[in-house]
């Protein structure tokens, strides 16, 4: 697995400043793309990854995406003045289940448009909610207002099996294979959702994915 293509990203909350430094060590020591983490964290990864080459990709209005999009431009550029060089935002969820794309257009745009031109862009966008229509029309909005990835899901959420037991909602090959047609390319797919092992990271990016952001980064490079 190449390094490249594996960002290690917090997933619980309440993580400790000790845990967030243990992340930044594990992806130098993984030669990992970057590290995803909550704005807060920013100085101290700062610090940590100074002349790594480990970049920092910032979380935005996560996880429910329900912020003013001046709101969320606010924080991302905030974020980028901290030390990010990649602002990951909570895509508006109920304007695309009320099929308003023109305002998920421009807040992407907006967006776009708002950040220094070397930030990289990405918005999740849940696909765990959406419709294959409604992914569709999500991935084409994307590619139109110019942003550079879209990640596929928070990796928050479970679903339930007939036993009403709790069941991991992994990332789907058939989802990335799909955004990535929907863009025409024009947009990377960056999957996310309990890739824990290395089988699944390589089936992610055989279908179409550019990174993998997972919890699970040392179990995934092994």
């Amino acid at each position: 697995m190449n390094g490249k293509t594996v960002e290690s990203r917090i997933y619980e909350t309440p993580k400790t400043y000790d845990a967030v430094k243990c992340l930044c060590y594990e992806a130098m020591a993984l030669g990992l793309k970057s590290v995803q983490v909550f704005p807060c964290m920013i100085s101290l990864c700062r610090e940590v990854l100074k002349d790594s080459g480990v970049e920092i990709n910032a979380l935005i209005n996560y996880p429910h995406g329900g912020f003013l999009t001046e709101q969320k431009i606010a924080e991302a550029q905030e974020a980028v003045e901290l030390g990010a060089s990649a602002v990951e935002v909570m895509n508006n969820t109920r304007a695309v289940k009320r099929h308003d794309y023109e305002y998920v257009y421009r807040e992407m745009e907006s967006m776009k448009r708002s950040l220094p031109s070397d930030v990289t862009v990405k918005f999740i966008i849940e696909t765990e909610y959406l419709t294959e229509e409604e992914m569709k029309e999500t991935a084409k909005t994307a590619a139109k207002a110019g942003i550079d990835y879209l990640s596929t899901s928070t990796g928050l959420y479970h679903a339930l099996d007939a036993n009403r037991n709790d069941v991991e909602l992994t990332a789907s090959p058939e989802e990335v294979k799909l955004l990535k047609e929907a863009s025409e390319g024009k947009v990377k797919i960056q999957a996310v959702g309990y890739i824990s092992t290395p089988e699944i990271a390589e089936s992610l990016l055989a279908a179409g994915a550019d990174m993998i952001s997972t919890e699970y980064a040392a179990a995934v490079m092994k």
